[in-house]
Formats: structure tokens, sequence, C-alpha cells
């Protein structure tokens, strides 16, 4: 999968989940026709992934990226999310996306400050 942050700012449903998973740098394993699993690293395989619909999965990279979100009172009705980063190797880096839910918006900004991950599989 390659995605611009264009591309990134409007996935939804089972193509932004699958932005997720690849993000965190999992990789996808179909040994069920019917199920999408992930093999995560050692700990195994994971199905029924969808953390822009699931709120402990969404909760989950929300706390460990530290991303912020908030209702965006604009004429779509959208949630806003962001989130900054900052190195002494690559400056400050600040990532904001919207979406209709607070779910998405969270997953949006997470894919969009992972695109390097995601580009490279």
């Amino acid at each position: 999968m390659t995605l611009t942050k264009e591309q990134a700012s409007t996935l939804s449903g089972n193509e932004l989940d699958e932005a997720v998973a690849l993000a965190q740098g999992w990789v996808k394993a179909n040994y069920k026709l019917d199920v999408v699993m992930w093999l995560v690293g050692d700990n195994g395989f994971i199905e029924d992934y969808h953390p822009s619909t699931n709120g402990t999965q969404c909760m989950a990279i929300m706390e460990s990226e530290r991303i912020g979100v908030f209702f965006a009172d604009n004429k779509q009705g959208d949630w806003l999310a962001s989130m900054i980063f900052m190195s002494q190797e690559k400056g400050t880096t600040i990532t904001k996306v919207t979406g209709e839910t607070a779910m998405i918006a969270i997953c949006r900004c997470f894919v969009m400050s992972k695109l390097d991950v995601i580009n490279a599989t």
C-alpha cells in the first residue's frame, strides 16, 4: 500500500483499519478466506481489528501516540485529531486531520504520522 497525506486524510472503513495495522508494522496474513488476520510480532495473530469503529482498539492508539481529539464546531460537524512530534533530528512535526467520528479522526491522524512505515511495506 502506498499513500499520500491527501489519500490518508480521506480513508475510511476497512481501508483505514488496514492502514492503521500497516502503520504499526503488522503483516497481513489471510489464513481464513473470509477474515483478515494480522501477524503482530511475536505475539501471534489478531483478527477482527477495526480501530476506526472499536473504541478499545482506537483508545490504545490514542494513548500510546498521544493524539489529542476534540469536536470541531464547523459546518461539517467533524472531529479534529492532532499530534505533535518533536526531535532534534527532524524538528517539530504537527499532524492534524478531521473525521466524521472521533475514532476516524484519530486513526487518520495516526496513519498520516506513519506514512513512511506504510509506504515501506
